[in-house]
């Protein structure tokens, strides 16, 4: 017969499964044009297409993003404005939260794996520091998060 839970603590919660949601924007200042909410936007002309223009975050380091990003959204050597709205679930052990992080940037390099999406890896140039610290903390604490989860469903 399996043991009850008396101290009415939930085992597991819907939330523990939630990831970090993020809207990310970018305007090329080399080009003049933006990717802004699903939208392409060329000076005051908006475009709304049938393509993914999305933007997401593959990888972050100490002083570079790896951007997924729409085919010829920009090229190497581009100057770009990167703005990350990211938004942590609520969990037992914290109430969420929203960090907004934003940064110059140069495009270091441009694969393109597909047509119609490219690999951008841009080199942070001015941002402020304790926003990104901010901005992977909420990360590294989400890992932390998981890691614990994941232990106490094994039982250590």
């Amino acid at each position: 017969m399996a043991a009850e839970n008396t101290d009415n603590e939930e085992i597991i919660r819907s939330d523990d499964f939630k990831s970090i949601e993020m809207n990310i924007s970018i305007v090329n200042t080399t080009t003049k044009t933006q990717i802004k909410n699903g939208m392409r936007i060329y000076g005051q002309t908006q475009e709304s297409v049938d393509e993914d223009l999305s933007i997401k975050l593959i990888e972050f380091q100490e002083r570079e993003m790896v951007l997924e990003a729409p085919a010829n959204a920009c090229a190497e050597g581009h100057n770009l404005i990167v703005n990350i709205v990211a938004s942590a679930p609520s969990t037992a052990e914290n109430n969420g939260g929203i960090i907004e992080f934003s940064a110059t940037a140069k495009v270091r390099l441009v694969e393109m794996p597909s047509k119609t999406r490219h690999s951008v890896t841009v080199t942070l140039i001015q941002y402020d520091e304790s926003s990104y610290k901010s901005f992977c903390s909420l990360f590294s604490n989400r890992q932390q998060e998981i890691e614990a989860f994941f232990n106490a469903v094994k039982g250590f």
